[in-house]
């Protein structure tokens, strides 16, 4: 099956290049609508670096079909670019090991290029052209006015170039693939190409300024809320992070945003507080307004890792732009924030050390005593099942009845986490959607029997003390886990800050990293741990082809967990952890 990615096409695990022809060039293209060439990569990074060359390489050849007749100085200068192009495109093959490298190999291409010298030989001779180069050259050689057919003298000599090129293609290759360098064109010295002689002058078209930033981003969010690729809280910080671009450059047309536009936009991000949306002294003020009275007051900024999530949702909205031929290249591509510390993402967030796990299950038994889990079985749970699964809070908080399941054929209960329509219950990324299995320490601490009771009383929710905000479901139990606070005032201590630790790189998050560096720790596959927590593969290929491991495969990862902690106090608990009221 072949799919889409950015004009990538993918046939039997080799990419494609594919480009659609623009309307008013169709009609020189027999009926085709788009025009393909194999990459010869199974690698989607080396495809992607390709992909750049020949998006413009074939916007050149687009732009020159719309300017007019070519003189002989013309012909001969696109002939040696295509030249110029090709080769430089198969040295950049062989230079990142895409092409063949075995003996066998090497003997295969080499027949296959003897073959092609000769037909295109052949078609010298005959005057005709080699069908596997016909749609290449169509690129090249259809003309930019109706009235030009085959039979025109211009069409026929650049034919004709094409195909001498095409010869010393096959030459070259040739003697590349036997080692050769020394083949009388790499070897000879470089010296820029000398410019075309332009084209006869033609009254410039009317400027096209394109949609305001404003427009385009209504659109994009638009259409990625009709991708249903993410929750409503996701498409939420989307739409905040391009309308900050947005104010910043004055609504300027997005085909005129810059590179130094971009610049401009992440050395802003540098200075911007926390909080803008929620804290009442923000709310409301236009961007600048808001940077001096931070600067003022001296409050605490955003992180790198927030200040590369902006970037990263503005790159994204410009991707979307080229695609919708809104502008011809992304201006935040390689642009990196400036570092204001030097930090290693796994340090952004700390994982639960034993002693922190051990102050866990005690506090767990304090609160117990004093009754705050009476009725409030998610308080005892939630943390539970955060450690010895990995699930994100409000995945787990989200959970419905239906959500845990045995397995017929192991005999093995799971969590299904999935997102529903109708935004009852939402992911954070379509690789969320997995099966998790249910550890066998939560099943003897009782948690299916928890479950079966919760079943039999016809709850369609495992936590119904839990209702749904704009952000899930995971609210209520966040305020008794980390504590909230407004306007300075403290409504409810937090249980994590008073029992288990007061570092602040540590809180529900730790024990999805506890997780998985136990896992890491014990040198599990990485790609088992990867759909355990709903983490992409880093591979298209096994993304979206490839099948999901088995429940006892996950099981038997799962069962390498050590935590070297005591858990035969929470015995005790469970008594004291009553259904809710």
């Amino acid at each position: 099956m072949a799919y889409n990615v950015n004009r990538l096409y993918k046939i039997h695990e080799t990419f494609y290049f594919r480009v659609k022809i623009p309307l008013d060039l169709l009609r020189f293209f027999g009926g085709k609508t788009d025009v393909k060439r194999s990459l010869r990569t199974r690698s989607l990074t080396q495809a992607r670096r390709l992909l750049r060359l020949w998006d413009s390489k074939t916007e050149e050849v687009f732009t020159t079909m719309r300017l007019g007749m070519l003189t002989d100085a013309q012909i001969k200068q696109l002939a040696d670019d295509y030249l110029r192009i090709s080769l430089r495109t198969d040295e950049y093959c062989r230079a990142n090991r895409l092409l063949p490298l075995t003996e066998e190999q090497r003997n295969s291409e080499l027949q296959r290029l003897s073959r092609c010298l000769q037909e295109t030989r052949d078609a010298l001779t005959l005057g005709g052209t080699r069908r596997a180069d016909k749609e290449l050259h169509t690129l090249f050689l259809q003309e930019k006015f109706p009235d030009l057919s085959t039979n025109d003298p211009e069409y026929i000599a650049l034919e004709r170039e094409l195909l001498k090129q095409d010869l010393e293609i096959c030459r070259v290759e040739i003697e590349r693939t036997k080692g050769n360098y020394a083949n009388g064109y790499d070897d000879r010295v470089q010296v820029p190409p000398v410019s075309p002689i332009p084209p006869p002058a033609v009254p410039s078209p009317p400027e096209n300024k394109g949609p305001s930033l404003s427009d385009a981003i209504d659109k994009y969010i638009a259409d990625y809320r009709q991708s249903g690729k993410a929750a409503q809280n996701a498409i939420d910080e989307y739409e905040s992070s391009c309308n900050l671009l947005k104010e910043l450059l004055n609504d300027k047309e997005i085909n005129a945003v810059t590179r130094d536009d971009i610049r401009s936009f992440r050395d802003t991000l540098q200075k911007l507080p926390k909080h803008i949306r929620k804290k009442p002294k923000y709310r409301g003020k236009p961007l600048l307004e808001i940077l001096e009275v931070a600067t003022r007051d001296g409050d605490e900024l955003i992180g790198d890792v927030t200040i590369k999530k902006y970037l990263d949702r503005v790159s994204n909205l410009m991707v979307w732009a080229v695609r919708e031929g809104l502008r011809k290249d992304n201006p935040v591509e390689g642009l990196k924030p400036v570092k204001k510390k030097d930090r290693k993402p796994s340090e952004e967030r700390k994982a639960f050390d034993k002693e922190d796990l051990t102050r866990l299950v005690k506090g767990l038994v304090t609160v117990a005593g004093k009754g705050e889990l009476d009725g409030h079985p998610e308080r005892f749970w939630i943390p539970l099942i955060g450690l010895y699964s990995g699930m994100r809070v409000n995945e787990i908080c989200q959970l419905h009845i239906e959500d845990i399941a045995e397995d017929k054929e192991t005999g093995i209960w799971f969590f299904n986490v999935e997102a529903l329509e109708g935004d009852a219950k939402s992911l954070k990324t379509v690789t969320s959607r997995r099966r998790v299995p249910v550890h066998p320490i939560l099943i003897e601490l009782g948690f299916l029997r928890y479950y079966q009771k919760i079943k039999a009383d016809d709850s369609p929710r495992v936590w119904m003390n839990l209702t749904k905000t704009s952000r899930g479901y995971h609210r209520r139990f966040a305020n008794w886990f980390l504590g909230s606070k407004a306007g300075g005032r403290i409504f409810c201590a937090s249980f994590l800050r008073d029992y288990v630790t007061t570092d602040p790189l540590k809180n529900f998050h730790s024990f999805r990293h506890t997780f998985i560096n136990d896992l890491k720790q014990k040198l599990v596959d990485e790609r088992v741990v990867d759909e355990l927590v709903g983490h992409s593969h880093g591979s298209l290929a096994l993304d979206r082809y490839g099948k999901g491991y088995a429940l006892q495969t996950l099981l038997d990862a799962m069962l390498k967990l050590t935590y070297s902690v005591d858990l035969t106090p929470l015995q005790a608990v469970i008594e004291a952890v009553k259904p809710e009221k």
